[in-house]
């Protein structure tokens, strides 16, 4: 079940949107609605409650879009944010806070529900599990939590935002576990999460969590492809 909050302060909006919804008689979503980011974030400290998707109105009053999401990505690093906008102007702004996608308004249905199964399927994708063993203990880590693995000889790390993880697997292993749409070798011995990557400068891949890795020449250009494949598809 995919959880999602939509807050907008325009009534006719909302009233839209749960008419969209209404119409999803098979899909696994559950979502409440907010009219101000007062409300959300009030509902969501008293029932101690996290989304899977949030979706916001960038022009609201006393608190917009854009300033509610920073708050709501600091006890959410993981959820996904799309906007809804009237104005063509916001689109680069909405980035800032590690954007999904946005809606232009008048929201059309089609645009609506083909935004909902990118996140389906963006949220299936992250959330397949890696299974790994170490010194007689069982890991399954999910695969939205793997910044990047690293290969040296017979061992293998994995580097997430705050642990640690050793095992001993060989690379054809590793990869029969990973989806090549969500993951790519930088390096023989690097496989990277593409979702994590803010840059790519020359030979340098800089990640979102400001580390810096070398590109291997053999491996730039399909780095490159691949992580334009990748940003396409969310978009």
């Amino acid at each position: 079940m995919i959880s999602i909050a939509v807050c907008d302060d325009d009534t006719k909006v909302i009233e839209k949107i749960e008419r969209y919804f209404d119409t999803l008689h098979n899909r696994n979503y559950e979502y409440d609605v907010f009219f101000s980011g007062n409300e959300l974030l009030d509902y969501k400290n008293k029932q101690d409650i996290h989304y899977n998707l949030y979706i916001l109105d960038i022009e609201m009053e006393n608190l917009d879009g854009i300033t509610l999401a920073k708050k709501l990505r600091n006890t959410e690093p993981r959820a996904l944010f799309i906007y809804l906008t009237s104005y063509p102007q916001y689109v680069y702004d909405v980035f800032e806070v590690i954007t999904f996608d946005f809606i232009r308004k008048p929201i059309e249905y089609d645009k609506f529900i083909q935004i909902l199964d990118k996140v389906s399927s963006y949220l299936k994708l992250t959330k397949s599990n890696f299974a790994f063993s170490y010194r007689k203990n069982r890991y399954n880590l999910a695969c939205g939590d793997i910044i990047y693995i690293e290969k040296n000889r017979r061992k293998a790390f994995i580097h997430t935002n705050n642990k640690l993880y050793q095992f001993n697997m060989t690379l054809e292993e590793i990869w029969s576990q990973l989806d090549e749409h969500l993951f790519v070798n930088i390096h023989i011995s690097y496989i990277i999460n593409m979702e994590y990557i803010r840059e790519i400068v020359r030979g340098e891949l800089i990640l979102k969590t400001d580390e810096i890795l070398y590109i291997s020449r053999n491996y730039r250009q399909q780095v490159k492809l691949k992580h334009l494949e990748f940003l396409n598809n969310k978009l």
